[in-house]
């Protein structure tokens, strides 16, 4: 009898048992028998186990190699004895104390601990300890794809920053299954993702103030609006009441300053937040320029007879280097506040104090007012400094304010690099102490004589060509220099006033005065092709 065995051939072929295929491995013997008749024996060899499993490390292989790409230290637990090993370590990562704890043939818990222990920032430390502990990896592992710990840890060279662990199954032969897991810096990614939610969380609190802010406006720019309306139809009514009409105009006009100086303090607001303030420096008298600020504020003071007190004995320097119309609006708010705020018969005082300063040729002047007022709580004192924030209580709902005051002082006096501090007690009063660095300037103190006391300019017979679209304004400009005696001609349009001086004879005008926003050539343009013009005046 003859034999010669055919080599085995593999094949896939259903199980029978449900939709899958196992692996059958055939060998073929073809012999002669004792009747010289040819046959043919085969065998056949289930070896579906040996085929999945090396199938199985095939695609674990794959998978390695795959994650070694984005991974930069790759290790394998062994399931049944809980066992962590690293498999590959990318070159030049600075990481590798990942390795050195987790690669000892020890159980993988411990392991864990020894590293998070000593690389894992203490704050993340217990999460990490949780989240990638070998149970929680073996429950939380997806059969497809990866299980990841986000955590903060340091580096070889002590820098901290944003790590990632993850895990992903590893099938092995028979119903075992082992976790492969890898560790990637995503600090950069993580950074992009804080920079963008930090940036929603701006947009969204901009877009939260910019409906506050409208709300707001709207409701204080109603009030004085009512006022001056209601006001307004009420003088109607008593035209032939001189005492009411007068009454009536008196708070007609304190409405419109309400307005006004609502309108100027957002202006002021956004020319701040759009770093379009710059300080123009001079020399200023600061016992002069404090002197003026409290007589522009007596008149209140006198109404509600308070007694504004000024003490400067604590300077040696009177003459500084700043910006002095900035400095009189920090002063004039927190001066108009002590007297806005204190009952009638209180107390101001404002003391001005100079002390040393470490840049040479410079000091630290300090503004400090208190008052005998209301005060302020200890829960509004934390929010004084937000726009529109105004105290709410039965002693502060009759007065009037537009809540931005004390948001301009202090973004003023952080622009001049210097600090606003504000202690109040209910009831007894508030000092606010505006500190500034500022240069003084060496002169000799002198007194101010009546001759330095300019008269009003005369406007008698002055030639004045007025230029403004809006009607009203027109009108109550053009009524005002006239009271004065100026001659007025008027111009509803910058390129009207263009033609009207292209036209006119010399010394036909003596002075232009010009709006700025107007329909066709605005102030800029107009006052442009006017210095153009070949008059000789």
């Amino acid at each position: 009898m003859t034999c010669n065995t055919i080599n085995a051939t593999i094949v896939r072929w259903p199980n029978g048992n449900n939709d899958e295929c196992g692996y059958m491995k055939n060998r073929l013997v073809p012999f002669e028998d004792e009747d010289g008749k040819k046959k043919l024996i085969i065998g056949i060899l289930d070896v579906t186990s040996e085929e999945l499993s090396k199938k199985q490390i095939e695609d674990n292989n794959a998978l390695v190699e795959g994650l070694s790409n984005e991974y930069h230290t790759l290790g394998i637990i062994d399931s049944k004895n809980k066992i962590a090993k690293i498999i590959r370590i990318t070159e030049g990562n600075l990481f590798k104390s990942e390795a050195r704890y987790l690669d000892q043939q020890q159980d993988y818990d411990l392991a864990l601990q020894e590293y998070v222990e000593t690389s894992v920032f203490k704050s993340d430390r217990a999460r990490v300890l949780k989240e990638a502990s070998f149970e929680s990896v073996k429950k939380n592992a997806p059969d497809v794809g990866v299980y990841s710990v986000t955590y903060k840890c340091y580096d070889d060279n002590g820098n901290l920053g944003y790590h990632q662990m993850c895990f992903a199954k590893a099938k092995m032969s028979g119903e075992i299954i082992n976790y492969i897991f890898g560790f990637r810096d995503v600090d950069n990614e993580i950074n992009k993702q804080l920079e963008q939610q930090r940036m929603f969380e701006e947009a969204e609190l901009a877009n939260r103030s910019k409906t506050a802010f409208m709300f707001n406006m709207s409701h204080d720019i109603r009030t004085p609006m009512n006022a001056i309306l209601g006001y307004t139809t009420m003088a109607k009514k008593h035209t032939d009441d001189a005492d009411k009409i007068k009454n009536y105009l008196d708070k007609i006009g304190l409405a419109g300053e309400s307005l006004i100086e609502l309108i100027n303090q957002v202006l002021e607001m956004s020319r701040i937040e759009s770093g379009k303030i710059e300080l123009n420096d001079n020399d200023v008298d600061l016992i002069e320029k404090i002197e003026a600020i409290i007589s522009a504020t007596s008149v209140i003071a006198d109404v509600k007879n308070i007694t504004v007190s000024l003490d400067y004995s604590g300077i040696s320097n009177q003459f500084v280097f700043v910006d002095s119309s900035r400095l009189t609006q920090i002063v004039t708010n927190i001066l108009g506040n002590a007297i806005k705020y204190t009952l009638e018969g209180g107390y101001v005082s404002i003391i001005v104090k100079q002390e040393p300063c470490e840049l040479d040729g410079m000091a630290n002047y300090s503004f400090i007012v208190k008052d005998t007022g209301i005060g302020i709580s200890p829960e509004f004192l934390e929010h004084i400094f937000e726009d529109f924030s105004r105290e709410k209580n039965s002693t502060t709902s009759g007065i009037q304010g537009t809540g931005l005051g004390m948001s301009i002082v202090k973004r003023l006096v952080d622009i001049f690099g210097g600090t606003v501090d504000i202690e109040s007690e209910k009831g007894k009063g508030t000092t606010v102490c505006v500190k500034i660095p500022m240069k003084y300037v060496e002169k000799e103190i002198t007194d101010i004589n009546a001759t330095d006391i300019k008269e009003p300019v005369n406007l008698k017979g002055l030639k004045v060509l007025l230029v403004e679209d809006n009607e009203m304004n027109l009108e109550i400009a053009k009524e005002i220099l006239e009271e004065c005696g100026a001659i007025v001609s008027v111009a509803t349009d910058g390129d009207i006033a263009v033609d009207i001086l292209r036209k006119s004879s010399s010394n036909e005008f003596d002075v232009v005065l010009m709006d700025i926003q107007m329909p066709r050539m605005n102030g800029y343009d107009a006052t442009k092709a006017i210095r153009s013009l070949p008059n000789e005046d």
